[in-house]
C-alpha cells in the first residue's frame, strides 16, 4: 500500500509523546544510526526492558540496556553495552534518561542525545525536519491485521521519526575528539509483549546510506525510498511480487545472522535492486537471550544499488546495515 497520502504528522508525534510519557513495556526501543562524513558508522539504542521470552523468569528482566557501537572507516569496531536497573530509567515529556549515562531529549524539532560512558562521551544533535514514517497507515498496527497474522491482540506502534536527516556529532572516544556532520536515522517502537509474541519468525531489516538516495525497510513489511526529489513509502499490506529479499547468506558462526542478500522492489514509478555484500567483520550489535536461543544482531555491509526512476538509471555503492532478529535455532557460540 502506498502511504504517501496518509500518516498526518500530528498523529505520529502524538504517538511519540505517548512513548516518552508512559511506563515502558516489555518490548520497546529507541534507536539511532548515523553515517558520519568520514565514513564512520555510529549506532545508539536504548532497550528499557529485557526482550526475550526465554528470560521471562531471569533476574535481569527489569534491567535497561544501552548499546553504543562505533565503526571506523577502516572497519575497526568499538562497542559499549551497559545494563542498569530499570529504577534508573526516567521518562518525562519529550525526554528519556538512563541514570547519568544516557539521555534523549527532543526540543525545538531536534533530538539531543547525551552519552557518558567509560571510553565514549559526548552529544548528538539530530535534526527532525522530514515527515515521520510509520509501518501502518496511522502509526499503530490495527487489531484486524494482528489477528490475521496470528499475533497477540496487543497494539504495536513503530515509527521512523527521522527517516533521513542531518545530524551533528561531538564525541570523545578514548581521548580522541570527533566533530562531524552526519546523515541520521531514528525510530521508536513499543509492543506490550515479547519479541517472540510480535513475530514468531523474527524479522530482517535493512538500511542503505547512499549520498543521494536513502533506503530502509523490513522484509515482507515496508520500504522507504528517498532521493532525486522523490519519496516512495509503501507498507502493509505489501505485494510479494513487488518486494523480495533473495539469495540470502548467513554468518558462518550463527546461521540466524544475515550477512548478504539481494533486494528487489518494483512498482510502475520506480525499480530498485540492491545487492548486500558480505564482510568478515564482527557484529555491530549482538544482543542475545541468556540461553542464546534468541538474538538481535546488526551487521555492516556494502550495498551495490541500481535504481531506475523517471527515465534515468542511478548506480552506486554505499554503506548499509542488515539487522536480524531470530529465535530458537542451533547456533555456534563465537561472535
Amino acid at each position: 500500500m502506498n502511504y504517501s497520502g496518509l500518516q498526518p504528522r500530528w498523529l505520529l508525534e502524538k504517538i511519540e509523546c505517548f512513548h516518552f510519557g508512559s511506563p515502558t513495556t516489555r518490548f520497546q526501543w529507541w534507536y539511532f544510526d548515523l553515517l558520519l562524513k568520514d565514513g564512520s558508522m555510529l549506532i545508539v539504542a536504548l532497550v528499557p526492558q529485557q526482550w526475550w521470552q526465554s528470560d521471562l523468569t531471569s533476574s535481569d528482566t527489569s534491567t535497561s540496556t544501552l548499546f553504543v557501537t562505533l565503526r571506523s572507516p577502516s572497519g575497526v569496531i568499538k562497542k559499549w553495552t551497559v545494563t542498569r536497573p530499570q529504577s534508573e530509567l526516567a521518562l518525562s515529556d519529550a525526554r528519556v534518561a538512563l541514570g547519568d549515562i544516557f539521555s534523549i531529549h527532543k526540543k525545538n524539532g531536534e533530538y539531543h542525545v547525551a552519552i557518558r560512558l567509560d571510553g565514549i562521551k559526548g552529544t548528538l544533535r539530530v535534526q527532525s525536519s522530514v515527515k515521520p514514517f510509520a509501518v501502518s497507515e496511522f502509526g499503530t498496527l490495527p487489531m484486524w491485521l494482528l489477528y490475521m497474522l496470528s499475533l497477540k491482540r496487543a497494539p504495536i506502534s513503530y515509527v521512523s521519526f527521522v527517516p533521513r536527516d542531518r545530524a551533528w556529532v561531538e564525541l570523545e572516544v578514548e581521548n580522541r575528539e570527533i566533530k562531524q556532520e552526519a546523515t541520521a536515522y531514528h525510530e521508536q517502537g513499543r509492543f506490550d509483549g515479547t519479541a517472540h509474541d510480535l513475530s514468531r519468525e523474527g524479522w530482517i531489516w535493512f538500511h542503505i546510506f547512499g549520498e543521494e538516495w536513502g533506503v530502509f525497510g523490513a522484509e515482507n513489511a515496508y520500504i522507504y525510498i528517498t532521493g532525486d526529489d522523490t519519496l516512495i513509502r509503501h507498507g502493509y499490506p505489501m505485494r510479494k511480487e513487488t518486494f523480495t529479499l533473495t539469495r540470502k547468506q548467513y554468518w558462518q558462526y550463527d546461521k540466524r545472522v544475515l550477512q548478504a542478500a539481494t533486494l528487489d522492489f518494483k512498482i510502475p514509478e520506480i525499480s530498485l535492486t540492491a545487492i548486500f555484500e558480505p564482510t568478515n567483520e564482527e557484529n555491530l550489535i549482538h544482543y542475545s537471550s541468556s540461553d542464546s536461543r534468541e538474538l538481535w544482531s546488526t551487521r555492516y555491509t556494502t550495498a551495490r544499488v541500481s535504481i531506475e526512476y523517471s527515465g534515468k538509471t542511478y548506480s552506486f555503492s554505499s554503506p548499509a546495515l542488515l539487522e536480524t532478529c531470530r529465535y530458537k535455532c542451533n547456533v555456534l557460540t563465537a561472535h
